[in-house]
């Protein structure tokens, strides 16, 4: 097996982060000074996320967080400013989505092939 090794000193950024939990239907991990949504449970359907969590803000729904998920509908706090890539992506079943106007940026393919997705809350975000 190949390895290397490395010398010298090296500065590292402090970052706070520890393995996903379970609060209610969604998995999350801390990070720092808020919560980032990481998944939900296999039962979930009818998903309210929490506007926080050990006291934090939930201010981030990550990346695949709900990709592929068989959940009906969502609602997003206040507390959130961003929706990762592909976060519902292929949630075929997602008939409702309620999205608050604090959110500042809805990643890549946050939604697409949500087939059953009729209603939703968009709004025109502008580009920072």
């Amino acid at each position: 097996m190949p390895y290397s090794v490395m010398t010298g000193t090296y500065e590292t950024a402090s970052l706070t982060a520890f393995a996903d939990e379970l609060s209610g239907d969604c998995y999350y991990a801390v990070v720092d000074d808020h919560v980032e949504i990481t998944g939900c449970s296999a039962n979930a359907s009818d998903v309210k996320i929490p506007e926080s969590i050990e006291g934090l803000p939930v201010t981030v729904i990550g990346d695949y967080a709900f990709d592929a998920a068989s959940i009906t509908s969502v609602t997003i706090p206040d507390s959130v400013r961003k929706i990762g890539n592909w976060s519902f992506t292929l949630c075929e079943n997602l008939k409702s989505v309620t999205i608050p106007d604090s959110i500042e940026s809805i990643g890549i393919s946050a939604f697409e092939m949500c087939y059953r997705n009729r209603r939703h809350g968009f709004r025109r975000l502008r580009k920072s």
